[in-house]
C-alpha cells in the first residue's frame, strides 16, 4: 500500500519535462489479477480507468503507468474477494463494502501550458446490512465526491484525507 501511494504521488507531481514519458513502474502488483496490497479489489480490467497501457519503449512491448485516470459511470469495486478477485485477501476487512461511480469527469494532465485537472469522482458507498429482516443484502452508508487522484489514494487505503470517513476504523458499521 505504501509503495502505491508513492507511486501515485509521484504520477500526480510529475515535472513537465517528464510529463510525456510513461512510467514503466506500475500502481501496483497487479500479478493475482487484482491490485495487490489494496484495500480495494480493483481487477485488471480497471487498468483503462487507472491509465495504464500496453505501449512501445525502446523497441519494448510493456505496460505503462500514466496519469490521465478515469473511472466511468458504472464502476462497481469492492473490498472482498468476488468472482472477479476469487483470491483477494480480505481477512482483516470486518464490513464488506462496495462503491458504485454514479458519475466522474476524467483527469487532464499537467502541461506546460496548464496544471493539472484531477478530475471528478461522485460514488455511492454500499455496506452489507446486518439485520436478517431485510430481502436486501446491501444499504446505503452514502454518497460522496472525490477527485479521481483522491478516488485512487480512497482504493488504496480505504480512506482518503478529503473524506472524513475511514473504512479500516469502520465508519460504516
Amino acid at each position: 500500500m505504501i509503495k502505491s501511494i508513492y507511486i501515485l504521488e509521484k504520477l500526480i507531481n510529475k515535472e513537465p519535462i517528464k510529463l510525456l514519458k510513461r512510467s514503466k513502474e506500475l500502481l501496483a502488483d497487479f500479478s493475482n489479477g487484482y491490485a495487490g496490497g489494496w484495500y480495494f479489489c480493483v481487477p485488471i480490467f480497471f487498468y483503462d480507468a487507472l491509465d495504464i497501457k500496453f505501449t512501445s519503449q525502446n523497441k519494448m512491448k510493456l505496460w505503462t503507468q500514466g496519469s490521465t485516470f478515469n473511472f466511468s459511470t458504472g464502476d462497481m469495486i469492492w473490498n472482498h474477494a468476488y468472482p472477479y478477485c476469487k483470491n483477494f485477501l480480505s481477512d482483516d476487512k470486518k464490513n464488506r463494502i462496495g462503491v458504485q461511480v454514479q458519475s466522474s469527469a476524467p483527469c487532464l494532465p499537467k502541461t506546460k501550458h496548464r496544471l493539472r485537472n484531477s478530475g471528478k469522482v461522485n460514488f455511492t458507498i454500499f455496506k452489507e446490512r446486518n439485520d436478517s429482516d431485510s430481502i436486501f443484502i446491501w444499504k446505503i452508508a452514502g454518497n460522496y465526491s472525490l477527485s479521481q487522484d483522491e478516488f485512487i489514494e480512497f482504493l488504496i487505503k480505504g480512506y482518503s484525507q478529503s473524506l472524513d470517513h475511514n473504512l479500516n476504523l469502520g465508519a460504516f458499521i
